[in-house]
């Protein structure tokens, strides 16, 4: 079990992607324009209105689209942004982006790289390439069965644990190894217990967005930091509290101060392999390894989301009401009123102890790899 490549395989590279501060000028003072908030006589920039999560992911995307210029030898200085993006320029970035990223994951780099550039040249002239994202995700959702995919929640948290007991075990010889595998296992029982977008789950930041109250932990997320502009407040779940206060006291500090990033990451909560801020994309990809070697087919963030919806609708349908509130959405009038009735923190709750339940009484041979 510790052997380099049995615990190495899971990790990636994390995401490419030129910070904002790095981006040419004019590149610069374009987004600027385009986040520029308006007046009662002025109209703001055309993403002015666009959401805090909005704004980090379109800042990604074509912080990738900007790095990859610049490992091409192509990225121009003094080249207006519009400039760059030719078609023939465009059909390479995306040919690379096919070669080593899911079908979704290029769809959405591709949109947002086409959303910036409009927003930044307030014209309409590169729907071409939103146009082709478009194309590229109806291809991806019709050539995939996502019921196939889904697996019981408990699994996912067993997956997690399993993960951080083969971390304690690798640590007294390869500390910085055994982190990482402590991280991954962390997030994805995390995850299983509390579905979250994987924007959000990235952007926990200690003391801001994991508070410790008394002796219990929770989540918060202000109205400005999430997809539906609604609050989100949820307990951390308490069988995990000694894994997370574990990954707190000793193996965050380790991937902290290890890497060319190390001292980067400030009080975020996940830590990557270079010592920077784990990135949601980098997230995405270890989550989708380890399901992939676990379970034969590469469950997603997003795919978490489906699976405790369906864990609450088959194990607990007497409060399927919760299914809203556990996720986050506000849309449709049932919906809301199921959000108001629950409320986020007490269907936290229900939904944990429905996973606890759930894992309890299942029999000591169907463990990880049960379909639901």
């Amino acid at each position: 079990m510790t052997r380099r490549g049995k615990f190495n395989s899971p990790y990636l590279p994390t995401r490419l992607s030129k910070p904002v501060m790095t981006w040419p000028a004019l590149d610069r003072a374009a987004w600027s324009r385009a986040l520029a908030c308006g007046s009662p006589l002025e109209p703001g920039g055309w993403a002015s209105s666009w959401a805090r999560m909005s704004r980090h992911k379109a800042e990604l995307d074509y912080g990738d689209w900007l790095g990859w210029l610049e490992r091409q030898g192509e990225l121009d200085l003094t080249s207006a942004p519009e400039l760059r993006a030719t078609p023939e320029r465009v059909a390479r970035y995306l040919k690379d982006l096919q070669s080593r990223l899911s079908s979704f994951t290029v769809q959405s780099r591709l949109q947002g790289l086409g959303d910036v550039l409009r927003v930044m040249t307030e014209t309409q002239q590169f729907r071409w390439i939103t146009r082709a994202a478009a194309r590229l995700r109806s291809r991806a959702v019709s050539s995939k069965n996502k019921r196939q995919k889904l697996k019981p929640s408990d699994q996912l948290v067993d997956l997690g644990i399993q993960l951080m007991t083969q971390a304690n075990i690798l640590y007294e010889t390869r500390a910085h190894a055994a982190a990482l595998l402590h991280r991954n296992g962390l997030m994805i029982a995390f995850l299983a217990y509390c579905p979250l977008r994987v924007a959000n789950l990235a952007a926990i930041v200690i003391g801001k967005n994991l508070v410790k109250r008394g002796s219990s932990w929770g989540v918060i997320f202000a109205a400005d930091e999430t997809k539906q502009r609604r609050p989100l407040e949820f307990p951390f779940p308490s069988s995990l509290e000694a894994a997370l206060e574990h990954y707190l006291e000793c193996y965050r500090p380790i991937l902290a101060s290890t890497g060319a990033h190390c001292g980067s990451a400030g009080q975020a909560l996940w830590i990557s392999q270079d010592g920077g801020v784990f990135t949601a994309g980098g997230i995405a990809q270890a989550i989708g390894r380890l399901t992939k070697a676990a379970f034969g087919v590469e469950i997603n963030p997003h795919l978490f989301r489906d699976c405790a919806a369906t864990t609450i609708a088959i194990h607990d349908p007497g409060h399927v009401q919760i299914i809203a509130a556990i996720l986050g959405h506000t849309s449709g009038a049932t919906s809301e009123r199921h959000y108001n009735q629950a409320g986020s923190l007490e269907a936290g709750r229900q939904y944990h102890a429905v996973l606890a339940e759930t894992r309890r009484k299942r029999p000591k041979n169907r463990g990880v790899g049960r379909d639901i």
